[in-house]
Formats: C-alpha cells, sequence, structure tokens
C-alpha cells in the first residue's frame, strides 16, 4: 500500500464514502451522518499527515450544502453538475501537478486525470490507509498487561520460585 507523499488531495467523496464499510452503512438511512464522518476522517488524516484535502461531493441544484468547518478539508458540493465533471475540471487548473494526488475509483477519471500528469489512487486504497491511520491508538498499559499473560512459565522457573518462597517462609 503506497502512503501518501504529496501535499494535496482531490477526493471523489461519495466514492470513498462507498469504500469504507463503518461510514458506507449510513448511506441508506443518514447520508449527512456519513458524510459527516467521512470528513471528520479525512480532517484527522489531514492533520496527522500535514495534507491540504480537497473533498468533491455531488450536489442538486437549489440544494443547500452544510458548511463544514473541519481544519485541512476544503469541501464542494456540486450544484446541477456531476462531482466528476467538477474532478476533471478542477484536474485540468491544477498548475503544480506533482504534488497532487486524485482519490477515485472512478475508471474514466483517473484515466482522465493520469493523463494530465496527475497521480490517482483507487478509493479502496486509499480508505485502507486511511483507516489505518485514524484508528484509535491501543492503550500501552493494556497491550503490556496482554503480554505478560501470555508469557509462559516453564516447571523450572515455577521451582526455582517456590524454593525461593520457601526459603523466605523460614527465614
Amino acid at each position: 500500500m503506497e502512503k501518501t507523499k504529496y501535499s494535496n488531495l482531490l477526493i471523489d467523496g461519495y466514492n470513498l464514502i462507498h469504500a469504507i464499510p463503518s461510514i458506507s452503512r449510513f448511506i441508506g438511512s443518514d447520508l449527512a451522518r456519513a458524510r459527516e464522518l467521512l470528513l471528520l476522517k479525512l480532517s484527522a488524516y489531514a492533520i496527522r499527515n500535514q495534507v491540504k484535502i480537497t473533498v468533491i461531493f455531488d450536489g442538486k441544484p437549489g440544494e443547500n450544502a452544510p458548511p463544514s468547518h473541519q481544519p485541512g478539508l476544503n469541501v464542494i458540493f456540486t450544484h446541477g453538475e456531476k462531482a466528476d465533471q467538477k474532478i476533471k475540471e478542477m484536474a485540468r487548473k491544477i498548475p503544480d501537478k506533482k504534488n497532487w494526488q486524485v482519490i477515485t475509483s472512478d475508471f474514466d477519471i483517473r484515466f482522465q486525470v493520469d493523463g494530465l500528469g496527475l497521480k490517482s489512487r483507487t478509493s479502496q486504497e486509499f480508505a485502507s490507509e486511511l483507516e489505518s491511520c485514524t484508528r484509535p491508538k491501543e492503550n500501552r498499559k493494556k497491550k503490556s498487561l496482554n503480554q505478560a499473560e501470555e508469557k509462559k512459565i516453564t516447571r523450572e522457573d515455577r521451582d526455582w520460585a517456590y524454593e525461593v518462597f520457601l526459603r523466605n517462609k523460614k527465614g
């Protein structure tokens, strides 16, 4: 899995939501929640990796997009335009293409942006990195206790400990 080494990411928002099972489960019941969860993860990723992220979502004409104030993110809702078209349009206008990567599983978008000199990754590849990067870190004390439980005590160790116990009991 290729780690992100770009300073800017251009992301097909709904495409990425579908690639993350913990978020995609909200698509049928609460799409706003799915977007919110994705933006929280992306903001944490942006801060941790010091990248700027632009996320594009499809939007219906006249629909008011909820404002996003997540650090490190620029969120764009298209109005009457497909996110795919907006991504292609933005990709054409990027002056410093070597510092950008496009995240989408849409073959047509990837083919076009690769042809423009940008790099691209599938949403599934990036989702894997995003999930591992934004997963809460394991409690170190808990881990050391589990490791201690896994250590096997040999019969020799047990006999030695018992002898020490008996000596200390007599003394």
